[in-house]
């Protein structure tokens, strides 16, 4: 693991979210980009992606031309999925 290579997300808006509820993700993916090559037409630039342990669904928002630009901001929409039950 390396710091350059670890993407970290600025903020998520709105900040509180919900089965099947829209996002924006505001993040930097560092240089996580360029060791992704060759997608096929299926395949995403990223594979899992979670939020309090509720997975993120980019279905109409990213596809396998989508690109981010490294060391900068960068925003995507995604629908949130199913996911653990809270406690609080």
């Amino acid at each position: 693991m390396k710091r350059s290579y670890t993407p970290y997300i600025h903020y998520i808006s709105p900040r509180v979210t919900y089965y099947e509820s829209n996002t924006m993700i505001v993040f930097n993916p560092m240089n996580v980009m360029n060791l992704i090559k060759d997608l096929q037409t299926d395949e995403l630039p990223f594979i899992n992606f979670k939020i309090g342990g509720n997975l993120l669904d980019f279905d109409g928002s990213v596809d396998y031309l989508t690109t981010f630009t490294a060391n900068k901001k960068n925003s995507v929409k995604a629908k949130i999925g199913e996911g653990l039950i809270a406690k609080k």
